[in-house]
């Protein structure tokens, strides 16, 4: 059974993700988020110790209930090269759409703000070390383009799956999501796959 301090952590945690989801995070109030969650501003104060804490809460409180679709491991869960990087393209997909309303804060913050930039750094790392798994892979199993070793490999599919790149063209550039993973996946087998797995 939760503690009343759990029940009101979890409150404030959907709150803020609602309202991140409604309206861009520099819009929200750390005082609008304690007067949804029905606590005062300094009880929020006590979870959450400035307002990039909270962001990051809220995204890896995110991270966590939507991961599960296509997890980051699961990618390396494949024998074909295709299903592995379709895999790959379909948790991108999934998992920016879900992420995108809180985590575009962390974008802007994170070269300022210590908190922001560690948790950032973490997910960044985790991500990558999955791709250098694939790549090297790949690499192992005679896939990976010639000339291309998987520390470059595992860069250029990590550029390719970035917040940024589903930034700029589902959110700025109005793509259809669905568009977005089968073009995301087509790119990443030409960049990386040797041309007779195109």
């Amino acid at each position: 059974m939760s503690t009343k301090w759990e029940r009101t952590h979890r409150r404030l945690l959907d709150v803020a993700h609602a309202m991140v989801s409604d309206r861009p995070e520099h819009l929200v109030t750390m005082e609008q988020v304690a007067k949804g969650a029905g606590i005062s501003r300094q009880a929020l104060y006590n979870h959450f110790p400035s307002k990039n804490h909270l962001m990051v809460a809220v995204v890896d409180d995110v991270h966590q209930v939507h991961d599960g679709d296509v997890s980051l491991e699961a990618i390396n869960d494949h024998d074909h090269p295709h299903d592995s990087l379709r895999a790959a393209a379909r948790r991108s997909m999934t998992h920016h759409h879900h992420l995108y309303p809180a985590g575009r804060s962390l974008l802007s913050h994170r070269r300022h703000d210590d908190t922001v930039a560690a948790a950032h750094d973490a997910r960044r790392q985790r991500r990558r070390s999955a791709h250098l798994k694939l790549a090297q892979r790949l690499h192992s199993g005679g896939s990976l383009r010639d000339g291309l070793d998987p520390d470059t490999a595992a860069d250029l599919i990590d550029m390719l799956h970035s917040m940024e790149v589903y930034e700029m063209l589902v959110i700025d550039g109005g793509w259809d999501p669905d568009d977005y993973e089968n073009e995301l996946f087509e790119v990443t087998k030409r960049v990386v796959l040797e041309p007779s797995l195109h």
